[in-house]
């Protein structure tokens, strides 16, 4: 499935969709694309929908992994690009 969005507060807004839309419960997003295309934002929206706060959010990308403090537990941000071949 592609998804184009115009504006990266559209992007974080389909991130708290996916949450607060969804009619079955979820362990494990897989997010693919090229570096800069978004999935970080999409992942703050998930993280805000959550109860949790993403303003410190940057993308693992440099240290394998992030944690963020959700309703409930930690939301696991990880960042598997370099086992991609």
């Amino acid at each position: 499935m592609m998804i184009t969005l115009a504006t990266a507060e559209d992007t974080e807004a389909l991130g708290a969709k996916l949450v607060i839309d969804s009619t079955v419960p979820w362990r494990t997003l897989a997010l693919c694309g090229e570096l800069g295309a978004g999935k970080t934002t999409l992942v703050r929206g998930v993280v805000r929908a959550l109860g949790g706060s993403p303003d410190d959010d940057q993308t693992p990308s440099y240290v394998l992994e992030r944690h963020y403090e959700i309703d409930g537990g930690v939301l696991l941000h990880r960042d598997a690009w370099r086992g991609a071949a």
